[in-house]
């Protein structure tokens, strides 16, 4: 199943400059179509590569496609993907992307009042799902840092696609 990355070791975990550097990498990650085999395809790819416990959830425009939590994860977890989510649904982007976005205005979420803190994040670990350049849904991840948590977003994809 998993080509490119056999094991969480070979992940690279990196910290783009800015919000280009992260769209570009969005827009070289795209799917073939998204439904429940795609996104079961990435969940277990996501959950194989997990060095520790997480919850993953990928959602198209209209419904929620997959959710599963390991052992060991919490109802923060939970309520993190559901914002990360939301967040790339309304956005087109990744959180990292709204996260390094807000760093280089010198603002943060906060300083947005039409941003509801109870439904978005710029917390890292949501990712946007394409295919042939348009939005057809998200996936997120929480349990890892971050940053971490992006990173094995995108290992997932490049799983996939290999």
């Amino acid at each position: 199943m998993m080509e490119e990355f056999a094991t969480w070791s070979q992940v690279k975990v990196e910290d783009p400059a800015d919000a280009a550097a992260v769209a570009q990498v969005e827009d070289d990650l795209g799917i073939d179509r998204l439904g429940l085999e795609t996104a079961t395809r990435l969940a277990e790819t996501i959950f194989e590569l997990a060095p520790k416990p997480v919850v993953v959830r990928v959602e198209s425009p209209s419904q929620c496609v997959f959710h599963g939590a390991q052992d060991g994860t919490n109802r923060f977890n939970g309520v993190a993907v559901e914002r990360k989510i939301a967040t790339v649904m309304a956005l087109g982007h990744s959180t990292l992307w709204w996260n390094k976005l807000l760093a280089a205005r010198g603002s943060t979420q906060a300083d947005h009042p039409l941003v509801d803190d109870d439904l978005y994040t710029d917390i890292p670990g949501g990712f946007p799902l394409r295919v042939a350049g348009q939005l057809v849904g998200a996936a997120a991840v929480s349990g890892m840092a971050p940053l971490e948590d992006h990173a094995l977003v995108i290992a997932g994809l490049r799983a996939i696609a290999s």
